[in-house]
């Protein structure tokens, strides 16, 4: 019963993030921007099949669990790592922000990921599939950039955090890599698309708007164990791209 209920919360996640307005279509950026993946059963990607075989023979079971919990990468994992007194119900602004900012992210990884169609590595019968699998195409992985953009509209706004974000985001789409869902190469091209949603984004008039909400709304309610202080406003931070 209670993996029933799990399932069903995460389902009702899904649709949300379907039906959550996006700043920009999931085509407005085309999928040749990024650096081409290698082809199914090539030499580069049967290499990574082999760092895959390598790394699953070399892990503890506190990696599988967080794997497991980050399938579905809710705003939450990043929110509230910063500061666990971020909830929904105290900071809509900052949540509607990044709800917006993953649906349009996943919007522009889904697209990709059809356009390249590269197939997941578990497909391989010598690569173990460590927690229930995703499906679908492999390349770029959403995790690495729906991942890295949250990371870093978080760190804009809680300058303190964003070095620790960063790290957090790497080591999600690392995991992505230990359970059998992507290849090395996903993880590159992820965090590649990454850059250039975030400064599409950046550009965004909208999103623009969203942000000095957010940011308006951490500074007259600072979370319980951070100040935020001298947060940069969403038009002077190009630099984060660089």
């Amino acid at each position: 019963m209670k993996h029933q209920i799990f399932a069903l919360f995460f389902l009702i996640l899904s649709a949300c993030s379907a039906t959550t307005e996006k700043y920009f279509a999931g085509n407005s950026i085309p999928p040749t921007l990024i650096e081409p993946p290698f082809a199914n059963n090539s030499k580069e990607q049967q290499d990574e099949i082999q760092q895959i075989i390598k790394l699953q023979k070399n892990f503890n079971l506190n990696e599988l669990e967080l794997a497991s919990r980050e399938k579905y990468l809710r705003p939450e994992i990043f929110v509230l790592y910063a500061d666990r007194s971020l909830t929904r119900e105290s900071y809509p602004h900052l949540y509607q922000l990044l709800d917006r900012t993953s649906a349009t992210t996943k919007a522009i990884n889904d697209n990709f990921k059809e356009h390249w169609n590269i197939t997941r590595p578990y497909i391989d019968k010598k690569i173990n599939i460590l927690i229930t699998p995703s499906q679908g195409p492999s390349y770029p992985s959403g995790h690495a950039s729906n991942g890295s953009v949250s990371a870093q509209i978080i760190g804009l706004l809680i300058p303190q955090k964003s070095s620790d974000l960063q790290k957090l985001a790497k080591k999600i789409a690392q995991r992505r890599v230990l359970v059998g869902m992507h290849y090395p190469h996903d993880i590159v091209a992820g965090e590649q698309l990454s850059r250039i949603v975030l400064g599409g984004l950046l550009q965004n008039k909208e999103f623009q708007k969203d942000f000095e909400k957010a940011r308006s709304e951490l500074e007259k309610n600072p979370p319980k164990n951070l100040a935020v202080k001298d947060g940069p406003t969403v038009q002077n931070t190009n630099a984060v791209l660089q």
